[in-house]
Order: structure tokens, then sequence, then C-alpha cells
């Protein structure tokens, strides 16, 4: 990837032919009652044109935000800046929550995805009797 500063407040880049120009997000492992948080780098180093998903096992992938229109589920999310791009934090998790998430932003016509998954675990561990 290559950034032109252009002026003080627009950049341009131009990518390469298969670089994704995301970095991020990256699995978490957690347990019930946390909040999760994610970071995607992105070129731009914000939230613009940047689109989260909830992906479950057996369902349709979700919209959790859309970094176009700033609409999301605020009781159950948080979307912000973070230093290298955009940070969705999944609040209060619970086992409805497990799955993947994913980052996506469209340059060009072509879009750029970042997976990661979000494993729930249980605070209560097992006693064994004997």
């Amino acid at each position: 990837m290559k950034l032109l500063q252009v002026g003080q407040d627009f950049s341009i880049f131009r990518l390469a032919a298969q670089e994704n120009p995301l970095t991020g997000p990256v699995n978490y492992t957690g347990f019930v009652g946390q909040n999760f948080t994610f970071d995607c780098s992105s070129p731009l180093k914000n939230c613009v044109g940047i689109n989260w998903y909830k992906k479950t096992e057996g369902r349709d992938r979700d919209t959790i935000f859309s970094g176009n229109n700033g609409i999301y589920l605020r009781d159950k999310y948080t979307v912000g800046k973070s230093t290298e791009g955009c940070r969705l934090t999944v609040k209060n998790v619970d086992f409805n929550d497990k799955g993947s998430v994913s980052c996506e932003i469209l340059i060009s016509h072509r879009s750029f995805t970042g997976t990661a998954a979000l494993i729930v675990r249980s605070k209560f561990r097992p006693i064994i009797l004997q």
C-alpha cells in the first residue's frame, strides 16, 4: 500500500493488486458478562467506510455497524475510533454472542475483510465431588 498525502485533510492510497489494507481483528476468548473488544486497522485510521458484521453458525451474517451511515445496535455494541482504525466493543457478552465478527471496507469497488472468532466461556467451573 502506498499512501499519498494530498493535503492536510485529504489522503489517497494505492493498493497492490491483492493486498488487504485491513489488519485485524484478532480472535478473542472471554467469559460471560465481560466486554469483548476488537480492533480493525484501516489505511484511513478511523471508522469511515468500515462495516462490522456478526456471523453465528447456521445464520446469515448480521450487520452490527455501517460506517457509511453510522447506524448500529447501540444497546449491545459500541463502535469508535482507535489509534489505528476502528474499534468494536461487544457489551456484556453471553452465549448468544459466540461466532465471529468481521470488519469490512470497500475500496474502488473491491471489498476487503478481516474476521475473528468470538469464543465465550462460562464463568463457572465444574466441581467434581468424590
